[in-house]
């Protein structure tokens, strides 16, 4: 509600229910976007790796599975973190990327990555999220995050994210490391 500036009416009587009121601003006319431009999927690169997508809103989840697997990826899939980790154990030497939701039921996006690095701490993972909680900014680069991906988005907006973070190769810094692009 907050990030698209709304609020919650509550009316609430003993005896005689609650209502709830959702109210959300109305766009002026000159904000109401009529045509989105259309994007060109030829542009993105295809990919071989295989990926562990983690969405627990089902729509999403089945479009960018589709997405992923109609641009050449292997995906694995899970709809909350603690299947997510499960998986990640059990297939961690396959999975090239981890792109994970923040809000996730059960354990959030930021547990699921924490708990990937400490199986592997060179795994590459990406989170999605329409909204930060700005308390939650610190533990996302503390989770050791190699990109973000900001809700609404398009399919391509996420496959040319998922591309940019795979084609980085590792670079030594000291005790740290990074990635750069290839």
């Amino acid at each position: 509600m907050q990030s698209h500036h709304g609020f919650v009416g509550v009316d609430s009587e003993p005896g005689g229910g609650t209502t709830f009121r959702l109210l959300f601003p109305v766009p002026l006319a000159s904000e109401v976007v009529t045509e989105l431009p259309a994007e060109d999927a030829e542009d993105v690169e295809r990919g071989t790796e295989t990926i562990l997508l983690v969405e627990d809103e089902q729509y999403l989840h089945e479009i960018v599975l589709m997405e992923l697997e109609a641009h050449g990826y292997r995906v694995y899939s899970a709809e909350d973190g603690f299947r997510a980790v499960a998986l990640y154990e059990q297939h961690q030497d396959e999975i090239a990327l981890v792109l994970t939701d923040i809000g996730l039921p059960g354990m959030s996006g930021i547990d699921v990555v924490k708990n990937v690095k400490r199986i592997n701490p060179d795994a590459k993972c990406i989170f999605t999220s329409g909204y930060v909680n700005p308390d939650e900014k610190a533990d996302i680069h503390r989770a050791g995050v190699d990109g973000f991906i900001q809700k609404p988005c398009t399919p391509n907006a996420i496959l040319k994210k998922v591309r940019e973070v795979l084609d980085r190769v590792p670079v030594q810094l000291g005790s740290h490391v990074r990635y750069a692009l290839k």
